[in-house]
């Protein structure tokens, strides 16, 4: 899920010390790369978080070159982090730790809230990144559905 566009950048900039200082952020979700489990037009809350408190399954919001992305982590070195959207095929590359910026903790859709810190949302995290063949599913069904959709 692509935070950005380039004419934004400046924007990420302050928003960056903003969730340092302890702050939460409100973005527009863009991109693909997250769907079906975040959608175009989410209202993702982005709350700072170090790495040391991350855990496996978080979506996690990361600089990745002069993009801010948001993937789920997937598991958690000393030095980096490994992350994949949900319906990419392949991992990210490793994630730097000093490139981590926040976690989504909150989405607004359609008027609903979605409250990311739920035990059965967290649960539901873990259950996805644990078991990446639901990833996998996820990706060919999505696939052959905007194949079909895209080729008419």
């Amino acid at each position: 899920m692509n935070l950005l566009n380039k004419s934004s950048i400046e924007l990420w900039d302050i928003s960056e010390d903003v969730l340092k200082s302890g702050n939460a952020v409100r973005v527009t979700l863009k991109g693909t790369s997250m769907y079906p489990y975040l959608k175009i037009g989410d209202i993702a809350l982005v709350n700072g978080i170090q790495a040391k408190d991350s855990m496996t399954g978080d979506i996690i919001v990361f600089r990745f070159g002069k993009n801010y992305l948001a993937h789920r982590l997937i598991k958690k070195g000393e030095s980096y982090l490994l992350t994949k959207g949900d319906s990419c095929r392949v991992f990210d590359q490793p994630v730097p730790v000093k490139d981590l910026i926040g976690k989504i903790t909150r989405l607004e859709r359609k008027g609903n809230i979605i409250n990311m810190e739920s035990k059965s949302r967290k649960l539901m995290n873990l259950v996805l990144a644990k078991f990446l063949i639901f990833q996998r599913i996820n990706y060919a069904f999505h696939y052959y559905i905007l194949r079909d959709f895209l080729s008419s």
